[in-house]
């Protein structure tokens, strides 16, 4: 099968159409441009969709003022956000 076919084929897949539209790629796959759409989908999906969700946690932070007091008091709060190697305990 050549590759033109190949690319046909994908571009008609409804799970393909469905990641590129999820991840806002306008575009149809080409041999030319088919590095660009995967950095593009790799982007999307590694940083712009974690970006949100801690967005989201950042301003949820900041409307219950969780968020002033973890600036005024990082070491307080440290425990809660950064992982250390046995802080967590099982309580029985």
């Amino acid at each position: 099968m050549a590759d033109s076919e190949q690319m046909n084929l994908i571009n008609q897949d409804s799970q393909f159409i469905d990641l590129l539209s999820e991840s806002g790629c306008t575009t149809t796959l080409t041999m030319e441009n088919k590095d660009e759409i995967v950095q593009f989908i790799m982007c999307h999906f590694v940083l712009n969709k974690r970006k949100v969700l801690l967005d989201q946690l950042h301003e949820g932070l900041k409307i219950l003022g969780v968020l002033d007091e973890m600036k005024a008091r990082p070491l307080l709060f440290e425990p809660f956000f950064v992982y250390h190697e046995g802080s967590v305990t099982q309580r029985g």
